[in-house]
């Protein structure tokens, strides 16, 4: 068995960039069985043993699988669940959900039931074949501005992902960037043009609606139905369940939701007494992370471990980290005051928002 964390050979890595201090600590850790095994076979193995099968939120976790292990191939628990009604659709870039659409008029229409990928025309959605070959829209974020860059080069929508992945940071995705002004200005002259929409029927083994996938080519051989990740190249074929092979398992990550309204105060105090305390949150995939716990709260916010401090006049989060990624609601954000502490909304693109410390909301502890 080969243990895969961010950090392989520390429980811990800490790098100092100008006075922001990263803690880099895995959230999940993968397990690599070299032991054979069929799909459902595996899936048992890894839920008696660890957590489950591994589920991949983005491309650090699928470099984290292929710096585990030199060749061949591995499975994952991604599985088709076979059927046209079945298919979800989901964004392309990670962590973006799917909450409202602007479908063309009789649009999406699905024709001969191979239409899973979406263009932008006139600012209107049309479902069509992925194999099309059309222009495409990538997106890049710097920390003043939202970068947007057209392709005229036609693609596949799988090889116009690629070029994105690998060239900026993904396929225009979700509806904060494509009502973008400047982008709408920007795309006011073309038409047809890939956005990172999708659907698909494949799904997690644990249940996870994660909606990252790498396929060499969307067009897989869905009938095969299971998912492996060829090592090192990251990228994903379907395969046969009943095949023996490797697979990956992960254990779960180090944060938990607790489901009781407490203040900013009682909180902390909660996670200190029975956890490490309030999650503090340094980089994409803790956010990502707090945002999936989140999301099962019964409060519509949840605490998270940042604070404001009068006497320093600053925000710092519990575990004494500066505050250098951020995740704020609007340019209002924070707002800056005594007894003042930070949220997270429980739907929409879980933003942070600053609340009274009085107020009662579910919170999340870290566990390590």
């Amino acid at each position: 068995m080969l243990v895969v964390s961010a950090a392989p050979t520390l429980q811990y890595l800490h790098v100092v960039l100008g006075q922001c201090l990263f803690l880099v600590c895995p959230l999940h850790v993968y397990h690599f069985i070299k032991e054979p095994k069929t799909w459902k076979e595996a899936q048992r193995y890894c839920r008696e043993n660890y957590t489950d099968l591994a589920t991949v939120y983005d491309m650090n976790d699928t470099q984290r699988l292929s710096d585990s292990v030199n060749t061949g191939e591995a499975w994952i628990g991604l599985h088709n669940d076979v059927g046209q009604d079945n298919r979800v659709w989901h964004w392309s870039l990670p962590g973006v959900e799917v909450t409202k659409y602007f479908w063309a008029d009789n649009q999406p229409n699905d024709k001969n039931g191979i239409e899973n990928c979406v263009v932008i025309k006139n600012n209107k959605w049309y479902d069509t074949a992925c194999s099309d070959k059309r222009a495409f829209i990538c997106y890049d974020e710097k920390p003043s501005e939202k970068k947007y860059t057209i392709h005229d080069d036609k693609k596949s929508w799988s090889e116009a992902q690629k070029h994105c992945r690998e060239n900026h940071i993904d396929l225009v995705s979700g509806l904060h960037q494509l009502v973008d002004r400047n982008l709408r200005v920007k795309i006011k002259d073309h038409n047809n043009l890939w956005i990172g929409l999708f659907r698909d029927g494949w799904r997690w083994s644990d249940g996870s609606k994660a909606s990252f996938r790498n396929w060499e080519s969307f067009k897989d051989d869905n009938s095969k139905k299971c998912a492996v990740t060829l090592l090192p190249s990251q990228i994903w074929y379907s395969r046969d369940c009943d095949e023996k092979k490797s697979f990956f398992c992960y254990k779960e990550e180090n944060m938990i939701l607790i489901k009781e309204k407490k203040t900013w105060e009682e909180a902390s105090d909660y996670c200190i007494k029975n956890h490490r305390g309030l999650v503090s949150i340094t980089d994409s995939s803790q956010q990502r992370w707090a945002a999936m716990k989140a999301k099962e709260a019964d409060t519509g916010y949840v605490w998270l471990g940042l604070r404001y401090t009068c006497v320093l006049d600053l925000w710092f989060w519990v575990n004494d980290e500066l505050v250098c990624y951020n995740n704020w609601a609007s340019d209002k954000e924070p707002v800056e005051g005594c007894d003042r502490a930070v949220a997270m909304s429980k739907g929409g693109e879980h933003k942070w928002h600053t609340k009274a410390e009085t107020e009662k909301f579910n919170f999340i502890c870290a566990l390590h």
